[in-house]
C-alpha cells in the first residue's frame, strides 16, 4: 500500500479528539502483513495517557519526508539519537530500532514522515478508540524475510543488519522501564509467528516447505514465553 503522507493541513485537534477517534476515518496507513500493531491495558499502566497528552507529544516528533540517519551510537554530525522519545503529560512516544542487529547498526535511515504515521496509527486505534495504549512495526518483512529464507543461519540467532526494523510504542509517561515492542511485545511476536506458519503452508511441498514449518513452530515456541514486561525476543532465547 502507498504511503500516505500526514498533510500539513490536517487539523490534528479535530483527528486526536479523547476517545472518539473510532469515529474519525482513519488518516493514517495501517501496517500490512508481515507489519502489525497491538493495543493493549499493559500499555496504559497505571492509568491510560490521555489523547490531547498525545496530541502535543505528537507535536514534538521529527517531521520531514526525507530519510535521515538515526542511531544508538553517538555520531557528533548526527542530531537524531535512538531511541526518540517524545513525552507531555501522561503520554510518551517511543521509537525504537528492533531486531538482534539493531544496537549494532551504525546508522539507520529513517524518514521522520513514517515515524508520524506510526504514532498516528497507534493514537488513533489503541489511544483514541481502545482507551489504552499500544505499538505498531515499520518494515518488520526485513527480518521476517531472513527468518522465512531457507538459505539464512536460523537457528545461529545471528540476523544481519539488514534485518533491522522499526517499532514504536505510547504508553504512560510514568513508565521508567526500557521497552523494545519490537523485540519483545508477545502479541507482535505471536503474528510473525502466524505470518510465518501461512507462508509454510502456502509453499509447495518439499524440503523448504519442511524448514519453514520448524522455523514456525520454532517461532511459535519463543513467542509463547513472551510475557510484557519481560525482555523474551521471539526469534530465541536471551
Amino acid at each position: 500500500m502507498p504511503s500516505t503522507l500526514l498533510q500539513p493541513h490536517l487539523n490534528i485537534t479535530n483527528l486526536l479528539a479523547p476517545y472518539h477517534l473510532h469515529q474519525v476515518p482513519s488518516s493514517f496507513p495501517p501496517p500490512t502483513a508481515p507489519d502489525t500493531y497491538t493495543c493493549d491495558a499493559w500499555y496504559a499502566t497505571p492509568h491510560p495517557p490521555t489523547a490531547l497528552d498525545c496530541q502535543h507529544a505528537f507535536s514534538l516528533l521529527p517531521s520531514g519526508t526525507e530519510p535521515e540517519p538515526f542511531s544508538y551510537r553517538f555520531h557528533e554530525s548526527d542530531p537524531n539519537q535512538l531511541p526518540v522519545e517524545m513525552s507531555y503529560g501522561t503520554c510518551e512516544i517511543v521509537l525504537q530500532a528492533s531486531g538482534a542487529a539493531a544496537a549494532q547498526a551504525d546508522r539507520i535511515m529513517i524518514k521522520p514522515v513514517d515515524v508520524r504515521n506510526m504514532a498516528g496509527w497507534v493514537l488513533e486505534q489503541c489511544v483514541g478508540a481502545e482507551k489504552q495504549g499500544g505499538a505498531v512495526t515499520k518494515n518488520v518483512k526485513n527480518a521476517v524475510s531472513w527468518v522465512l529464507d531457507p538459505r539464512s543461519r536460523f537457528d545461529s540467532g545471528n540476523m544481519p543488519p539488514s534485518t533491522t526494523f522499526l517499532s514504536l510504542h505510547i504508553w504512560n509517561a510514568g513508565s521508567s522501564e526500557p521497552w523494545n515492542a519490537g523485540d519483545w511485545d508477545p502479541y507482535i511476536g505471536r503474528d510473525i509467528a502466524e505470518y510465518a506458519y501461512k507462508t509454510a503452508v502456502a509453499m509447495a511441498p518439499g524440503k523448504n516447505k519442511d524448514e519453514i514449518e520448524r522455523r514456525a513452530d520454532r517461532l511459535s515456541d519463543w513467542s509463547s514465553l513472551q510475557r510484557f514486561g519481560k525482555r523474551q525476543i521471539w526469534w530465541g532465547r536471551d
